[in-house]
């Protein structure tokens, strides 16, 4: 018996010794296996690091991509937002010309159409002579003579104050031979620049008529295109109402015939 044990031992441990052995094999074998597979590792990623690189920059590409084509879509998107905004921007002042448009040519038929510069604006052509009854009608009757060129009639619709007529004389006393022949009273003289004032405008409006004293009366008159009213001084006399001549008109005629001299020096 002692030597079947003794036996059994000995198989026993050459079994475990050859386990011993093949484990030793198998683990040597696969350290080498491991080294040979980490050096196969190692040399793959050396010959494909460029494809990992191309792989890489076409990610960024298409990255780099998608944020200009986000960036080009947000500016075409704020482009067609500008063009829309200036469209409508276009078509309001398109429409709000049209609407001036209109309205100015309603303005001008309706002045052509009245006939009565007392109750609304009307064409300096559609003024006529109602005589010198009342300030008013003194004031149309002086634009229907200068509109039509009727220097009797625009003369007797005319009147100047003393300052006026000196003012008037000095000019005349300055005027070259002809040209006293051609406006030979100071009333010619005032009729001329009283003309050229009413030539201003197209159309006007006899707005109203105030009183200053018995003989004397001012009348509101609004000129087309003009802010506010303008006043006229009129004056009752022996054959009607007459429209009082200012001196600042005969002023502004002098200094149209005598412009002031050029300051020396001054660029032309």
């Amino acid at each position: 018996m002692s030597g079947a044990r003794q036996t059994t031992v000995a198989v026993r441990e050459i079994v475990g010794l050859l386990l011993v052995c093949g484990l030793a094999g198998a683990v040597v074998w696969l350290h080498y296996d491991n080294a040979k597979l980490q050096s196969e590792t190692t040399e793959w990623r050396r010959r494909n690091a460029p494809v990992a690189r191309l792989a890489e920059d076409n990610e960024r590409a298409r990255e780099l991509l998608a944020q200009t084509t986000n960036v080009a879509k947000t500016a075409v998107r704020d482009r067609q937002r500008e063009v829309e905004r200036l469209r409508a921007e276009v078509g309001e002042l398109e429409r709000r010309a049209r609407a001036v448009a209109a309205q100015k040519a309603a303005e001008v038929a309706a002045r052509l159409a009245n006939r009565d510069p007392e109750q609304a604006l009307a064409a300096l052509e559609n003024f006529r002579n109602v005589g010198r009854g009342s300030p008013a009608t003194a004031v149309q009757t002086l634009v229907w003579a200068a509109m039509q060129a009727d220097e009797a009639t625009l003369l007797a619709s005319i009147a100047l104050g003393d300052d006026a007529r000196e003012k008037a004389q000095q000019l005349l006393a300055r005027l070259p031979e002809a040209a006293r022949t051609k406006y030979p009273t100071p009333e010619n003289l005032a009729a001329l620049m009283v003309t050229r004032e009413i030539l201003r405008a197209d159309a006007a409006q006899i707005v109203a008529t105030t009183p200053v004293d018995v003989r004397r009366a001012t009348v509101s008159v609004r000129l087309a295109g003009a802010d506010g009213t303008e006043t006229v001084a009129t004056e009752f006399a022996a054959d009607g109402w007459k429209v009082t001549v200012p001196k600042k008109l005969l002023v502004m005629l002098e200094k149209r015939l005598n412009p002031p001299a050029p300051v020396a020096g001054a660029k032309k």
